[in-house]
């Protein structure tokens, strides 16, 4: 069948505006295949600005994959991010316990109110229902 990726609303404004800033490295971090993930990606519009990124290939559960992505996170001076300076968005209750095993602030954001609830339920702080108050959010946690 055909592949049907459909964006969280407002994703691709908040790529845009954080890419936009030129104070933030975009990352990617999922348990899509390489490939797949790109595609998925371009069909939502959301394919470009990642300067790291962690895929199925990075081997292990998402934790490795997290890890991966972080590890190719630099600043401008080509210095790399400490875990203190990565906000890792997700869904997921792998994606909360990949950002605590990393070390990384984490932002749960799910349309659907079930999920909002096991994020909540699993221990996240920061959930979401969207991406509204994503950058406020994120300069938040990161001081900024």
């Amino acid at each position: 069948g055909d592949l049907v990726t459909r964006a969280i609303e407002g994703a691709a404004d908040l790529v845009n505006t954080l890419e936009e800033a030129h104070r933030f490295h975009l990352g990617l971090a999922t348990a899509n295949l390489q490939g797949a993930a790109q595609a998925r990606l371009r069909h939502a519009g959301l394919w470009g600005p990642f300067t790291a990124c962690g895929y199925a290939e990075s081997g292990g559960p998402k934790i490795e994959i997290l890890r991966s992505a972080v590890a190719g996170l630099h600043d401008a001076q080509g210095d790399s991010l400490t875990p203190e300076q990565v906000v890792f968005l997700g869904d997921q209750l792998g994606d909360l316990a990949a950002a605590r095993e990393n070390g990384v602030h984490f932002i749960g954001v799910s349309p659907q109110p079930a999920q909002r609830d096991v994020l909540r339920a699993g221990g996240a702080e920061i959930v979401l229902a969207n991406h509204d108050d994503t950058v406020t959010t994120i300069c938040r946690l990161l001081g900024i």
